[in-house]
C-alpha cells in the first residue's frame, strides 16, 4: 500500500513532548501529534474503505479491514496505552487517561455498514446553549455531519447539538497570519470568542431547513436577515459590544475574508457607540422583524410551481421536503424555474428591507 505523504507529519511524538503538552491546554496542532498513531490507523482504514467503495475489491481486502479494526494502537503515553478501533469505549477511556477532556471521538455506520469517525476538539461553553467544536482533528471521508453548523456529538453519555466553527478555522488562520498574528493560542481563543459572542446568537439548529433552502436556490440576503434578527434578539449584546471593542481590526478582517456578512458587519461597527438603553430595547425591536422575515419565507415556500414529468402544480415546500436529502441534485432545476425566480426576487427584496429597517433603528 502506498504511503500517504500527509501521514509523515503524524510521526510518533516523544513522550516528553506529550507530557509537556499535558501540563497546559493542548492546541489542535499538539493534539494531532499526541494522537498521531490513532489518526494514522483511521486514515489507513479509510483509504482502503474508500477504495472498496469506488473500485471494488477482494475478500482479502475485507479481511484487511477487519484486521485494522482489531490491531492494537500504541498511544504516546507512559505507561503506554494500547487501544483498538473496534473498541470505542477503550479509546474514550484512553483519552480520559491522557487528560484530553476536550477531545471527542464519534463513530457512525455508513456505506456497506463500515465505520467512519470524527475526532474533534470541543470546548465547553457554560454560558451558552451549545458547546463549541473548534477543530476537526480527523474526519473520515463520508462521515455524516447532518447540519454542518450543529452536528450531534455524544458527550458524557448524551448526544447533543454542538456549535461547529471548525470549518472557519483554516481561512481564519490565513487571515490572522496575513496581519502578522500567527499564534495558535490566539487563533483558538478568537475562534472560541466569536462562536460565544456572535454565532451562538446568530445561528440556531432551527434554521437548518431555511438555510439549506437558501443555499440550494441562492438566497444570501434572506440568510443574512435571519442571522441578523436572531443576533439582535438572542445575543448578549453588552458582551458582544465589549468583544468588538477589544478586537475591532480582527473582526473587520474576519468579515472581509472569512465569513462575509455585510449587514452584521455594519451593525458591529456601530455597536460600540450604542448606550445601554438602546441595547436593552433592541431584542424587542428585533421580534417583529423576525416575524416579518418568517412570514416572507412562508410565502416563498408556498409558491406554486410545476414539477415532475407530468408538470403538476404543487407548493415549493413539498418539493423541498420530498427531496431534502438530495437537494444538490435538483438545485439547477429549482433555480431555473420561472415561478421560483420571481419568488426569489421578492424574498430577497423583503429580506433586504427587513434587515435594513432593523439596522436603521440603531444608526
Amino acid at each position: 500500500m502506498k504511503t500517504d505523504p500527509a501521514a509523515s507529519t503524524y510521526s510518533m511524538a516523544p513522550v516528553a513532548a506529550v507530557q509537556a503538552a499535558l501540563r497546559q491546554d493542548p492546541s489542535a496542532q499538539e493534539l494531532r501529534v499526541m494522537l498521531a498513531p490513532l489518526i494514522q490507523r483511521m486514515r489507513e482504514f479509510d483509504r482502503l474503505r474508500v477504495k472498496l467503495e469506488h473500485e471494488g475489491g477482494l475478500r482479502s481486502d475485507l479481511d484487511q479491514l477487519s484486521a485494522l479494526l482489531g490491531r492494537p494502537i500504541e498511544l504516546c503515553t507512559r505507561p503506554q496505552i494500547a487501544v483498538m478501533l473496534k473498541d470505542m469505549k477503550g479509546i474514550q477511556n484512553a483519552l480520559r487517561q491522557m487528560m484530553l477532556w476536550n477531545v471527542s471521538i464519534q463513530v457512525r455506520r455508513i456505506t456497506m455498514s463500515l465505520p467512519a469517525w470524527l475526532l474533534c476538539q470541543v470546548r465547553a461553553d457554560y454560558a451558552q446553549a451549545y458547546d463549541v467544536v473548534l477543530d476537526d482533528i480527523y474526519r473520515s471521508p463520508g462521515y455524516p455531519l447532518g447540519d454542518p453548523r450543529f452536528p450531534k456529538i455524544m458527550r458524557w453519555g448524551h448526544e447533543v447539538f454542538h456549535l461547529r466553527v471548525s470549518h472557519l478555522r483554516a481561512r481564519l488562520s490565513e487571515t490572522l497570519a496575513a496581519t502578522g498574528q500567527k499564534s495558535i493560542a490566539f487563533l483558538e481563543q478568537f475562534l472560541r470568542d466569536i462562536a460565544h459572542h456572535l454565532f451562538a446568537g446568530a445561528w440556531h439548529e432551527d434554521q437548518y431547513l431555511a438555510r439549506c433552502t437558501a443555499e440550494t436556490i441562492g438566497l444570501p440576503r434572506f440568510q443574512e436577515a435571519v442571522e441578523f434578527v436572531y443576533l439582535c434578539g438572542i445575543a448578549e449584546l453588552s458582551e458582544l459590544r465589549s468583544f468588538v471593542e477589544t478586537f475591532p481590526a480582527h473582526i473587520e478582517q474576519f468579515f472581509e475574508h472569512v465569513e462575509p456578512r455585510p449587514v452584521i458587519q455594519a451593525f458591529l461597527r456601530v455597536l460600540p457607540r450604542l448606550d445601554g438603553k438602546t441595547l436593552g430595547e433592541l431584542p424587542s425591536l428585533a421580534l417583529p422583524q423576525y416575524l416579518a422575515v418568517e412570514d416572507a419565507f412562508g410565502r416563498f415556500v408556498r409558491t406554486q410551481i410545476r414539477w415532475g414529468h407530468r408538470g403538476l402544480l404543487c407548493p415549493l415546500f413539498k418539493v423541498i421536503l420530498a427531496n431534502f436529502s438530495r437537494l444538490d441534485l435538483i438545485a439547477d432545476d429549482l433555480r431555473q424555474n420561472e415561478a421560483i425566480q420571481a419568488a426569489t426576487t421578492a424574498l430577497e427584496a423583503d429580506s433586504a428591507r427587513i434587515a435594513t429597517s432593523l439596522l436603521r433603528t440603531v444608526t
